[in-house]
């Protein structure tokens, strides 16, 4: 196989012609997957920068066929490692004479080693274990401004891979290896996760050291929990219960929380009891527009309303061309088509949400719309860990029930909090009125119900709105005082117990309302 230089050179070119044809030409009448297979066999070639464009175009399903996607998702992401002086060397260089002072113990032998970093475990002078992430040297070059030809080879990519290789994607690779390679960015979106665990119990978050944290060196607490790759080793049959688990935490953090994975893979997702961690990989955030516009696209698509999803859905994307039909985009909307070449990577179900989403993400694209870069963030981390849930769980819709359970949670959770006594402390002045008059309230009330006479129903239409409020309002006042009591017991933890309250509740008050009519 040609030499990294070999391809630098343009040589390869020489070579390709000798061996027939122009290249690219010749190419594109070869399967898509010995294609796929010939590209990524380059990337590898060519260097660990290249490798990790490959990894980074597996997860842009939106831009290249799903054969490549697939390829170039088995782009290894590991290196040798490097020496320990080239790591004590960095150790002194980023903390001086910090090192010694805050660690006891290090050990030389990385834990793990991939494109970017390597880790070592190490023990403070506290005693607390931590693990200290390395930089690569080479990826330096990633954190000041630069042009993709300055990293990549272009002109040999240009040849090989045709018009889906385009400036804009090069670019957003940059902007990715940016995020990734500057560890002051990896630190803050680290501690953003331990605030958004404090409320999400199935979110598992690690402690940063900021003093002992520069660019090129992170430090954090580790956790006992395992990679999903190693689990999925030691996995004989799928787990739709763990799939289900990862859409829902990861729809929370990109719907709810402070940040979300970008590119969510194998190694980086971490599972222990129950929790997801997201450790080492690339961390954005959505606008709090964009979250809410997000939350009402997905809930469109769960109740079939695809005028009120377009309608979400293009409040995030940006006409890139000057005229643009909406008739005629949301007519296709309607109309969206299954996407056979998605199997691929997304399966068979063509009713699967991860497969709905892609197709309105096409149809936009398709009608000259264009996503904001947000929103282009948060589509490669959908997609991928679409991917990776199909390898955990081949059948059923876990991007969908993971949607639906989220949902679920937030409503108990907004109940929860009106029945706990710092809302009505909070709300004091909204609830003081209704309070003073209870005791008349419910004297009037039991009144009417134990003496009330037989009227005719003509008689009820006639009945003041007002009155009918009262009623109304006594009713629900006596069955919030109920529900705090029975939520304040907690004698029923579980999930399936707390909808089974709700639905008591809510079967009370239609019982107590049709009483009082």
């Amino acid at each position: 196989m040609p030499s990294w230089s070999h391809h630098l050179n343009g040589k390869h070119r020489n070579r390709r012609r000798n061996e027939g044809g122009s290249g690219a030409g010749n190419t594109n009448s070869l399967p898509a997957e010995i294609e796929a297979r010939r590209i990524r066999l380059l990337l590898q070639e060519l260097g660990p920068a290249h490798c990790c464009l490959g990894l980074y175009l597996a997860s842009r399903i939106d831009a290249l066929p799903a054969e490549f996607c697939r390829e170039f998702a088995l782009i290894p992401d590991t290196a040798l490692p490097l020496t320990a002086e080239e790591v004590h060397t960095i150790l002194m260089r980023e903390l001086g004479g910090r090192v010694t002072a805050a660690l006891a113990e290090f050990e030389d032998t990385p834990c793990e080693t991939r494109l970017l970093f390597q880790w070592h475990r190490a023990r403070l002078r506290t005693g607390a274990l931590v693990a200290v992430v390395v930089l690569r040297p080479w990826c330096a070059v990633f954190q000041q401004p630069l042009e993709p030809s300055q990293v990549i080879d272009t002109d040999s990519l240009a040849e090989y891979c045709g018009e889906w290789m385009s400036a804009a994607l090069l670019t957003d690779f940059i902007n990715s290896m940016q995020r990734k390679t500057d560890f002051t960015i990896g630190r803050n979106a680290m501690d953003l996760m331990v605030r958004d665990a404090s409320s999400c119990e199935l979110l598992l978050s690690h402690k940063s050291y900021a003093e002992l944290s520069t660019r090129q060196l992170m430090v954090f607490e580790p956790s006992e929990a395992h990679p999903l790759d190693y689990i999925l080793q030691r996995q004989v049959n799928s787990s739709t219960a763990l799939g289900q688990l990862l859409c829902q935490v990861w729809l929370q953090q990109a719907l709810y929380g402070r940040c979300f994975p970008v590119d969510p893979q194998l190694h980086n997702v971490l599972i222990s009891d129950k929790q997801v961690a997201f450790i080492n990989c690339d961390l954005a955030g959505l606008p709090k527009s964009a979250k809410e516009n997000l939350r009402g696209y997905f809930n469109a698509m769960l109740a079939d309303d695809p005028d009120r999803a377009a309608k979400h859905l293009l409040l995030e994307m940006v006409p890139r061309k000057s005229r643009v039909d909406p008739d005629a985009f949301r007519t296709n909307f309607r109309q969206t088509a299954y996407f056979g070449m998605l199997e691929p990577v997304l399966g068979t179900d063509s009713n699967a949400l991860a497969q709905i989403a892609f197709q309105h993400w096409k149809i936009a694209l398709d009608n000259g719309y264009f996503p904001k870069n947000h929103l282009l963030c948060f589509y490669r981390g959908l997609f991928s860990i679409a991917r990776i849930t199909r390898l955990i769980a081949p059948e059923g819709d876990p991007l969908r029930v993971g949607m639906e359970e989220l949902r679920s949670a937030k409503s108990l959770n907004q109940i929860r909090e009106i029945m706990d006594v710092r809302y009505w402390y909070q709300n004091m002045d909204k609830f003081a009125a209704a309070m003073v008059n209870l005791p008349r309230t419910f004297d009037d009330a039991l009144s009417r119900t134990s003496s009330r006479p037989s009227a005719p129903l003509t008689q009820t239409s006639w009945e003041p709105a007002g009155a009918r409020r009262e009623k109304f309002s006594v009713n629900a006042i006596v069955l919030l005082l109920l529900a705090v009591l029975v939520m304040q017991l907690r004698t029923n933890q579980t999930e399936t117990g707390r909808l089974m309250l709700v639905a008591l509740m809510l079967a009370g008050l239609f019982l107590l309302r049709g009483a009082d009519d």
